[in-house]
């Protein structure tokens, strides 16, 4: 007897063993027997067919609750989570969910010879990460990533993750039910490859069409098993926002020609009057 067959067989002995079940294909028959032998009614035989499935199927579900009381009983008197479900639910947090802000240190482009006017900038991001699964979790990365093609920028690898200003460090526990509130952050750096005129005049588009890029984070975690897990949060980022920091960066140093090219302004040429030749007669 092969295993299908073995645990078809005991699933049948457990049904045979509920008392409704019994009753109720003893009833049926009694009735039946009743019905035509001393009341001389005739009854529809599929009123005894809907009886007996009826028996059947509240038995089944009896089966099906006390295999589950017993199967819960288990995990409680071993300790061990038999049915292992992680899951962490990531969001950003609403109304804060990044802000954008200029570097004050020395830019990597002005190292290469770029002047100050178009500095570094960088972004962080306010996030949760709630477990909702049914077990304990490992917390062994969290990673921030930014598409950049097509765009004047280019997104370093992130920093370190913070918890209410401190670097996480890792493995973080996770209990089941437990909230990490996270901060991260990612350099962004004008591409090296445009010079400021270059760059403030790609501005130009992302003005015209609220430019939007995809960000996402992802978190590692192991269970209790050793089993490792990765899950994401794919999000879209506004980048008019990091725009206005450099406008206004360029309104503070005067740097009219940046914002002229910036907000697609034509060059005023102002009207050249000719002097008038004076003769002195003699």
């Amino acid at each position: 007897m092969n295993k299908a067959t073995k645990s078809l067989w005991s699933f049948i002995k457990l049904l045979i063993k509920r008392w409704v079940l019994l009753l109720i294909f003893y009833g049926s028959l009694i009735g039946a027997i009743f019905t035509f032998g001393i009341f001389n009614i005739e009854v529809p035989s599929y009123v005894f067919w809907i009886l007996a499935l009826v028996g059947l199927f509240w038995a089944s579900y009896r089966v099906y609750r006390n295999l589950s009381i017993d199967y819960l009983e288990l995990q409680k008197s071993s300790g061990v989570l038999l049915d292992v479900k992680p899951e962490l639910s990531i969001t950003l947090l609403e109304g804060n969910e990044y802000k954008y802000s200029l570097s004050k240190r020395a830019t990597y482009r002005e190292k290469v010879g770029y002047d100050y006017l178009t500095p570094d900038a960088s972004i962080e991001l306010h996030f949760r990460i709630l477990n909702k699964g049914t077990v304990d979790l490992d917390i062994i990365s969290i990673e921030a990533s930014y598409e950049d093609h097509d765009i004047p920028w280019q997104f370093d690898p992130p920093d370190k993750p913070k918890v209410k200003g401190n670097e996480l460090s890792f493995p973080m526990h996770l209990n089941v039910d437990d909230i990490l509130l996270c901060d991260i952050s990612n350099d962004i750096k004008a591409s090296i490859v445009l010079n400021d005129a270059q760059f403030a005049a790609r501005l130009v588009e992302i003005n015209k069409s609220s430019t939007c890029t995809t960000g996402e984070v992802i978190v590692e975690a192991r269970d209790s098993t050793g089993e490792i897990h990765k899950f994401p949060l794919v999000f879209d980022v506004v980048l008019k926002p990091l725009m206005d920091l450099y406008i206004n960066r360029w309104q503070e140093k005067k740097q009219t020609n940046l914002l002229r090219l910036a907000r697609s302004e034509s060059i005023i040429k102002k009207e050249i009057t000719p002097k008038r030749s004076t003769t002195v007669k003699k």
